[in-house]
């Protein structure tokens, strides 16, 4: 976008207009300009990289320099009073040269401004909901996955029988409180708390404190130990501090067999559950504390785990709590991450229940895809996390097929996620990459995999050079984006070398 400075110009006329008719409004909005805008920097010290922008800190500084932009048409007005007389023709004349500026911000930035075409933000969380079980719980992290999620229940009545749960919220009391309420079509959470427990300043984070630090900790019951920590239990409590003895904890199983029948534990480890193998749910606890909403989020697992497993827990992420050592607990079946009562990930290649991920990815008609291959429609980079995420978990489904030996399967799945979210407006990215090395390569569908990858191949070499004019400076683009190319031209050149296309690397100037 080129603006040709006239905004900012404009503005400068302004505070001159000011500063030839009236001191008291320059010191005014002066004033405001400067502790609105540079000393909120100062103020702040915002990190030079943030998930979005932060722009909107500065929002006082904008209106006062759009106030400026106003005042400019006036100063205008002054200096065209000089040549005419007429005040009308004067103020029309103003006016016109002043229209100038918004009509060419408007020409210039409407395109990457305009979001009515885009959809996919909530589609994605609508096609998450989507592939969530029924009467599930779907624990998310912050802002940008739990919002849209909000909007397709709230607003569009999407699948309001799953409960959404924010973690960054659920060490509040008002949150906590909210999620033992039902909502619409969603059971209350099962959060067996005492209110005066969750109050802010109790329970605020629990500290682990070993009976005896020199031993190796035992495995202590989850459930007894929930128990104590609501007595408030001398066992438990140190000072006015709520500790855990032990990192280690365990779960036992009420009626494995009808977990089994609530779906919780996949089709091919069913009969591996049902044997003395497994007798219990256990997880050991990775770092020397928690925070309240972990707290809350054991007490969920605890209740559900009394009630065999009757309602799915998901994680919108996979940054799910890994501070709780839930990470060999994860299977994914769908756009979510599901935790099951089995380590799955000890279990064997892949954590993927491929014949539901498979269904519900490949024949779930609820599924949408508005507009991702209209390259009309500009897309900004912090938008195509939502895109990358799905191509995410299609890639997971077609390398566990593969894995199974499962390829007609396979390079179905990929080819529904080239169909669906093709190259352009969203550009291949590192599990498009994935696609190809890993799976479509290896099982001999070399023809495509080299398009994918040569494609990819060119354009890092574009935006690697692009980066090199500008020596040891930071990258004149956004910086995410940099290092992503940055790390696909080491595994791209690693690919061709593995794979005897050397020829390769010469050819694109790796």
């Amino acid at each position: 976008n080129n603006f040709y400075m006239l905004p900012f110009l404009l503005g400068l006329a302004g505070l001159l207009f000011l500063i030839n008719k009236s001191q008291e409004d320059l010191i005014v909005t002066g004033l405001l300009f400067l502790f609105s805008g540079v000393a909120i920097v100062v103020y702040l010290n915002a990190p030079a990289v943030e998930p979005r922008e932060r722009d909107y800190a500065y929002a006082g500084s904008y209106y006062i320099f759009a106030i400026w932009i106003g005042l400019g048409v006036l100063y205008l007005a002054d200096l065209i009073s000089k040549v005419l007389t007429n005040k009308k023709i004067v103020g029309i004349l103003a006016i016109a040269i002043g229209l100038v500026v918004p009509a060419i911000m408007a020409s210039e930035g409407w395109d990457d401004h305009d979001r009515s075409q885009r959809y996919f933000s909530v589609e994605s969380a609508a096609n998450m909901l989507e592939t969530c079980q029924p009467n599930a719980i779907l624990f998310t992290e912050g802002d940008n996955d739990t919002f849209p999620l909000w909007f397709a229940q709230e607003v569009l009545g999407i699948r309001q029988d799953v409960r959404v749960c924010n973690t960054s919220l659920l060490g509040t009391p008002w949150y906590i409180e909210q999620m033992t309420k039902k909502a619409y079509t969603s059971e209350a959470l099962p959060l067996k708390f005492d209110k005066k427990l969750y109050q802010e300043g109790n329970n605020d984070y629990i500290r682990y404190y070993p009976n005896n630090p020199k031993k190796e900790d035992e495995i202590i019951s989850l459930s007894k130990y929930l128990s104590l920590v609501k007595a408030q239990s001398a066992a438990v409590v140190r000072g006015d501090q709520t500790i855990f003895p032990s990192k280690r904890f365990g779960l036992n199983f009420n009626n494995k067999a009808e977990i089994v029948k609530n779906g919780s534990v996949p089709e091919k480890y069913k009969e591996l559950f049902l044997d003395n193998r497994y007798p219990r749910f256990e997880f050991e606890i990775q770092d020397n504390g928690f925070s309240k909403d972990a707290l809350m989020t054991l007490e969920l697992i605890s209740e559900v785990n009394k009630e065999n497993w009757n309602r799915p827990i998901y994680f919108a992420s996979n940054r799910h709590p890994s501070g709780l050592g839930l990470g060999n607990f994860i299977m994914e079946e769908g756009m979510a991450y599901r935790l099951t009562p089995l380590p799955v990930a000890r279990m064997g290649q892949h954590t993927v229940n491929i014949d539901l991920m498979y269904h519900n990815l490949m024949e779930n008609e609820e599924l949408k895809w508005t507009n991702l291959d209209d390259k009309s429609i500009f897309y900004s980079d912090q938008y195509g996390h939502f895109v990358s995420n799905t191509r995410e978990k299609y890639f997971s489904l077609a390398h566990a097929l593969y894995l199974d030996k499962d390829y007609e399967r396979a390079k179905a799945v990929i080819n529904k996620s080239l169909a669906e979210i093709p190259d352009g407006p969203f550009y291949y990215d590192m599990y498009n990459f994935y696609m190809a090395s890993a799976v479509l390569y290896p099982m001999g569908e070399k023809e495509l995999a080299l398009e994918i990858i040569n494609t990819m191949a060119e354009r890092t070499v574009e935006v690697m050079n692009y980066q090199n004019l500008y020596g040891n400076q930071k990258p004149q683009y956004n910086v995410r984006t940099f290092y992503i190319y940055r790390s696909l031209n080491g595994a791209i050149k690693d690919f061709y070398q593995k794979n005897n296309l050397k020829n390769k690397i010469e050819e694109f100037g790796l």
